[in-house]
């Protein structure tokens, strides 16, 4: 009698419809998670370039903070006047810096001036607060007794950005009487030195920046970057008992500053406010 041989082959290979539907599930998968990597790096990107502008922006206000400290402001030079007469955020540190020639000063003296330079062709991404400085060795002729002006021209310091998306940097005096006016004092003497009491005498400088994160600043563009400007400084001045900064964010809580510009959100634009003291020598 012949046993039957019950071993047969029970297992099969995939059809080709099973292959191609998974095949199809994986392909979904795939894409659907390489979708979610692109816009987790792009978010993350996003938010570094948009933190990146504003810690930048919050150094450059430590920077000035330490310049200011160091400052030399006496009875024999000029104060926050440039090389022609005008109101400007320039004066002297007691600080070594590279010179014209290019080493550093054998003085610890130095002109340093903070300022918006939007000339040269520059791009508003290229846009950003700009420290310029000069070392003076003890041969300069610093021009001591010349309180109208200083002795040298922009052109003569060397420009560092520190501070890349801030359109707008602007400066107050707080008056010792309380008042708050523009750096040019309304056209008076920021210190009296033959009076330190006096009431219109300038004792602290605040210093007001508005700050766009570089997304917001491709969305703006260049016609949109000059149109915010302009809306923000256009609220300068309208009062002597708050600073830029609490104009500009009365304007920002309003639709009237951001209506019409291709700028996703307000959270792209952060405002600052920094008061700091003047060293005046007596």
């Amino acid at each position: 009698m012949f046993e039957h041989n019950n071993l047969t082959n029970s297992t099969r290979g995939f059809s080709l419809v099973e292959i191609l539907a998974t095949v199809t599930v994986l392909s979904i998968i795939i894409t659907l998670m390489g979708s979610m990597i692109g816009m987790v790096t792009e978010t993350v990107t996003s938010g570094a370039a948009r933190t990146n502008n504003f810690a930048q922006a919050r150094t450059a206000l430590n920077t000035i903070s330490r310049d200011i400290q160091s400052a030399v402001f006496r009875r024999d030079l000029p104060i926050f006047k440039d090389s022609s007469a005008q109101a400007d955020f320039i004066f002297y540190t007691q600080n070594q810096a590279t010179t014209s020639t290019g080493g550093i000063s054998n003085r610890k003296l130095s002109l340093v001036r903070y300022g918006l330079d939007f000339t040269n062709g520059s791009s508003y991404l290229d846009r950003g607060l700009q420290r310029y400085s000069l070392g003076l060795d003890y041969q300069a002729a610093v021009g001591f007794g010349n309180t109208a002006s200083v002795s040298f021209s922009l052109n003569q310091l060397n420009p560092d950005v520190i501070g890349p998306g801030v359109i707008a940097c602007e400066l107050q005096l707080v008056q010792q009487g309380g008042d708050i006016v523009g750096l040019d004092n309304n056209g008076s003497p920021i210190f009296d030195f033959s009076d330190s009491d006096r009431l219109t005498n300038c004792r602290t400088i605040i210093v007001n920046m508005a700050v766009v994160d570089e997304t917001s600043l491709r969305q703006l563009g260049q016609s949109g970057v000059d149109t915010l400007i302009g809306r923000l400084i256009a609220t300068n001045g309208t009062s002597s008992s708050e600073s830029y900064r609490e104009s500009w964010q009365t304007l920002l809580d309003s639709p009237a500053l951001l209506g019409g510009l291709p700028m996703e959100n307000k959270g792209g634009l952060r405002l600052y406010e920094r008061r700091i003291t003047l060293p005046f020598t007596l």
